[in-house]
């Protein structure tokens, strides 16, 4: 089971070229093209799909001659990626979409939001049938808010550019998620020396360098707040602080409190916003005929 969506020239209009579209895909940040094909891989937001443009998929009659096929189930970060992949291709060469997807948007000009809507549907059913076919554990599920892990996603879409213009002098750190019992917790990390720019998360890893060590260790923001207040806020391209190591800093690092245990690493497509999933639990309610209710992450991180 997959999530498909086919391009198609205007009528009258030739299809771009497979070297024509091996070069176009070849520029695109994350992309690697070969001979008819392209995988996109975006390492920063964990975000995957494939490319189908070779001359078996220019002979299908029921298909358009680009294809993109992306697993179904997802988050609804990875949908705003997705889609927003295949506006760039549009865009690029004039083309039409086919979306045969369920609430999707149909065959015709692209209808942005109409896209992303089949897409999330779809994202959605796929988690359901996860949970169907017990691949997937609702009670296990990490809940965030939607909010916030919309606002991470993005500064991981934009890190790369954002390093790029910072220069090797200021690290770009990429928000990633821990567990820490019922709790997830948006998290960086920082060895702190040198400069960083700090968005909004809950804790930070670093190394406990006190007495010689060299362990890592998680702590909260909060812990640091008042020596943090004193670095420039910036608020483009997301709210984020220019931090850069100060003897206020570095004593509040070394008085904050390290989580114990240590929180375990999370992967990105694992975490959804509570929001997102009440919706994916509302949608296997009635794929299900309203006979099976499911209610996901512990009862402890629905709420808030």
């Amino acid at each position: 089971m997959s999530y498909d969506v086919s391009l198609r020239p205007r009528p009258g209009a030739a299809a771009p070229s497979i070297a024509e579209l091996d070069a176009y895909f070849a520029g695109r940040p994350h992309t690697q093209a070969s001979e008819g094909s392209a995988r996109y891989a975006n390492e920063d937001t964990e975000v995957g799909f494939g490319w189908c443009y070779d001359e078996r998929q220019r002979s299908y009659d029921d298909s358009g001659p680009i294809a993109l096929t992306a697993r179904t189930s997802g988050n609804d970060t990875r949908a705003l990626e997705l889609v927003g992949e295949v506006e760039a291709v549009v865009r690029a060469f004039d083309l039409l979409v086919d979306d045969p997807t369920m609430n999707g948007m149909g065959q015709g000009e692209l209808d942005r939001e109409a896209l992303l809507r089949g897409c999330l549907f779809a994202s959605r059913f796929g988690l359901c049938v996860d949970v169907a076919t017990g691949s997937l554990a609702p009670a296990e599920v990490p809940l965030y808010d939607d909010e916030r892990h919309v606002a991470h996603w993005r500064w991981n879409l934009g890190r790369a550019a954002l390093q790029r213009e910072a220069t090797d002098a200021v690290f770009v750190p990429r928000v990633d998620y821990m567990r820490h019992g019922d709790e997830v917790l948006a998290s960086v990390a920082w060895v702190g020396q040198g400069p960083i720019l700090l968005p909004e998360v809950d804790v930070i890893t670093t190394i406990d360098t006190r007495d010689g060590g060299a362990d890592l260790v998680v702590l909260r923001v909060a812990e640091l707040a008042a020596a943090l207040a004193a670095m420039p806020r910036r608020d483009a391209p997301l709210p984020h602080r220019f931090v850069e190591p100060s003897d206020p800093l570095v004593a509040a690092l070394a008085a904050a409190t390290p989580l114990q245990p240590r929180p375990t690493q999370l992967s990105h497509d694992s975490v959804l916003g509570r929001r997102y999933a009440e919706e994916v639990a509302a949608q296997y309610y009635e794929w299900t005929s309203r006979e099976h209710r499911i209610a996901f992450g512990p009862a402890s991180a629905r709420g808030g």
